[in-house]
């Protein structure tokens, strides 16, 4: 194969065959499955449809969840997270805010994960930006979801 031939294929095929891009880096493949799994609240939001009670996707009802059948509401720090972060998905912010205040943040730290590791694929390498960033959106998320559960608890 001539280098014009190899570099053909370098420059214009790996984009469209995620296996050449990734290739072995487990840097690399762990920021694609990240990707692929922030992703998935997106996607599934995109696809449900929920209200301040009930949840649904494709038209099937989500079933309740048994911690709030047997302890309550405000039992649960992540009660209601779901149908939260789907309303987000769906632009209904203030109805999201009021079924559980951490679904605004799980929309927006999924957004700004994807970026990241998108960033992370892009470079090929990961940095200690990256590193900080990442580490910073885990405790965010800890810290959200416990600050929103007390918001929420009954005074």
């Amino acid at each position: 194969m001539s280098g014009s031939c190899r570099r053909y294929m370098r420059d214009h095929l790996e984009a469209w065959i995620p296996t050449l891009v990734i290739g072995h880096n487990p840097v690399l493949r762990g920021s694609a499955l990240a990707v692929l799994l922030l992703a998935f609240p997106l996607v599934v939001g995109a696809l449900a449809e929920a209200d301040e009670r009930h949840a649904a996707l494709l038209g099937m009802e989500a079933a309740p969840c048994p911690i709030r059948l047997v302890a309550g509401d405000h039992a649960c720090p992540g009660c209601g997270l779901s149908r939260s972060t789907v309303l987000a998905v769906h632009g209904e912010l203030s109805r999201s805010w009021r079924v559980h205040a951490a679904g605004i943040l799980i929309l927006l730290l999924c957004v700004g994960g994807i970026a990241v590791h998108a960033h992370i694929l892009a470079t090929r390498r990961r940095s200690r930006w990256h590193e900080r960033v990442l580490r910073f959106g885990r405790r965010l998320f800890a810290l959200g979801l416990l600050g929103a559960w007390i918001l929420h608890l009954p005074l």
